[in-house]
């Protein structure tokens, strides 16, 4: 009973930290990751670009290609299930760049912060209760262990990805037209987390990118502008840092791909976790100075830390 208390206020709490016209998420569902040992690359595009693999900790990781391209980012105006927040439609140009197959997984942050405190135990369950603030130094540690700049998404890297980049279907949600298939959210989620790349992936093979966990991006929160630069960074200042993809507690419309959310930098909820992102061009993704040696197998993009 105490227990149920406890996940009513925490999503009146997730619910009420929702900027203004933004809409709850509902619970979603994530798999177990594939690892390094994966044969086949779901829908990855041919490129000089190929998947990379991490091990940290005796934790495996993967990162995916996401060829990048232009696409029209947010709602169109006749969308009923969008909020002004998602809207105009713009569009927008983006970079090669990496990104997490899975969510962060709780094996993966204990590996790398030598603690836990999500809220639902499981390895393979996603890592939440972590703020932004937190999740920067994960990233720097986990970048300091591996040789490579570790950062988060931007949020219209985010949103591309999840669309499914250049092989788009154009679905509403993550990998499908609806959420059913690829999502854990309130409907189908049991009232908790579920453990990664359980359900269906997107057409670039990212895994819950629409519920189980929400996911920090690296911008600060804003409403849309048009005629954006390339690769755009977001607002230039704000109070709370975004959110994207829903989670297990929200509804399916809360899941869609449009749809953003947004907190400040020190919130923890069991909703919100996070995905690792690397920039493509070698100077952001190599560090200059890493602090331990990388063996690298080019033929397999297999990384370990020694």
């Amino acid at each position: 009973m105490l227990r149920l208390l406890q996940l009513f206020l925490w999503s009146c709490l997730f619910t009420c930290l929702i900027p203004s016209g933004v809409q709850a998420v509902s619970p979603i569902s994530l798999c177990t990751p594939t690892g390094c040992e994966a044969d086949g690359d779901k829908g990855v595009l041919s490129s000089d670009l190929q998947p990379l693999c991490f091990k940290v900790g005796g934790v495996s990781f993967r990162l995916l290609p996401v060829q990048g391209g232009k696409f029209r980012m947010g709602a169109e105006n006749n969308d009923f299930k969008a909020n002004n927040d998602e809207k105009p439609v713009h569009t927008v140009r983006v970079s090669d760049f990496y990104l997490g197959e899975t969510e962060v997984t709780q094996a993966l942050w204990g590996a790398v912060m030598g603690e836990n405190h999500s809220y639902f135990e499981g390895e393979n369950h996603p890592v939440e209760q972590v703020s932004w603030d937190e999740c920067m130094l994960f990233l720097e540690r986990l970048s300091e262990q591996t040789g490579y700049n570790f950062r988060l998404p931007t949020e219209t890297e985010w949103e591309y990805a999840a669309r499914g980049g250049q092989l788009s279907h154009g679905y509403s949600y993550a990998g499908g037209p609806e959420a059913q298939t690829v999502a854990w959210y309130s409907a189908s989620a049991q009232f908790e987390t579920q453990s990664v790349a359980q359900l269906q992936p997107n057409e670039l093979g990212l895994y819950d990118m629409s519920g189980n966990v929400a996911e920090w991006c690296s911008d600060w929160y804003g409403y849309y502008r048009r005629n954006l630069p390339d690769n755009p960074q977001g607002a230039a200042a704000g109070s709370k840092r975004v959110c994207r993809g829903g989670s297990w507690e929200q509804l399916a419309i809360s899941c869609r791909v449009t749809a953003r959310h947004a907190f400040y930098p020190s919130f923890q909820s069991p909703q919100v976790g996070l995905r690792l992102a690397l920039s493509a061009t070698q100077n952001q993704t190599k560090r200059i100075s890493p602090r331990r040696r990388i063996h690298k197998t080019a033929t397999e993009g297999n990384v370990q830390t020694r």
